[in-house]
């Protein structure tokens, strides 16, 4: 009875091991996709940063043409 005790438990350390082997890549695979995800989204996101901060020069630029042609018309 010991021995079929111990065969079981040998076997459910066994099949123990391969699914946390399976489980383990699986997660490693999706970390890895999900840190590219990252990465590009870190990537736009600066894009857009600089984009932004060009776009408001350009509006504050706009704006003084604005006010000095307004004032030179009066």
């Amino acid at each position: 009875m010991m021995e079929r005790v111990h065969e079981v438990a040998q076997e459910f350390c066994k099949s123990t091991n391969s699914t946390m082997a399976s489980t383990t890549k699986r997660t490693m695979s999706e970390n890895v996709a999900v840190e590219a995800q990252l990465a590009k989204l870190n990537e736009k996101t600066t894009e857009m940063h600089h984009d932004n901060q060009n776009l408001r020069r350009y509006v504050t630029v706009q704006k003084h043409q604005v006010c000095n042609q307004f004032k030179v018309q009066n």
